[in-house]
């Protein structure tokens, strides 16, 4: 029984590329047989009893899904795993290495999001993120130039 709600905790009912036709009177798809020795093969349905099915995964309101539970929950996930692999004598995972996205994006695209997009020859710099639910941050230089701007400004008698 645990293996057969396992397989369903945090996955869809069926993916797209598992159906292979959907006609007026019936939708074929392709399944893994368990009982079969994990074997693949093709059921026809008709769309009623596709629909009846498909919709027997569909959680009542007020559940949600199971994500990760136990030691794999995500709040203090990276601490828990460390003491799992140091209690198992394994080697410490490896530092999580932050690569800016101006560089992913530079590598994976070949595009320079830090050049200006009308002269093409400045750069560009990040003053300013906003993220949803939280306080905006700013760039250190933004906060000298506000300063600077906003100072009386000096003359000098002669």
């Amino acid at each position: 029984m645990v293996e057969y709600v396992g397989r369903y905790t945090h996955k869809i009912a069926i993916t797209k590329h598992r159906i292979i036709s959907v006609s007026d009177k019936e939708v074929c798809f392709r399944y893994k047989d368990y009982a079969d020795g994990d074997k693949q093969k093709v059921m026809n349905l008709s769309r009623e009893e596709f629909l009846r099915r498909f919709e027997l995964h569909f959680l009542p309101s007020h559940f949600t899904k199971i994500r990760h539970y136990g030691f794999l929950q995500n709040n203090g996930k990276r601490k828990r795993l460390e003491d799992i692999r140091r209690l198992l004598k394994l080697s410490p995972l490896r530092p999580v290495i932050k690569i800016p996205i101006q560089q992913r994006i530079l590598e994976k695209y070949g595009k320079d999001i830090t050049l200006c997009p009308c002269c093409e020859v400045g750069k560009l710099e990040i003053v300013d993120t906003k993220r949803f639910g939280t306080k905006p941050t700013t760039n250190h230089l933004l906060n000298r130039f506000r300063n600077h701007k906003n100072k009386e400004p000096t003359y000098k008698k002669e």
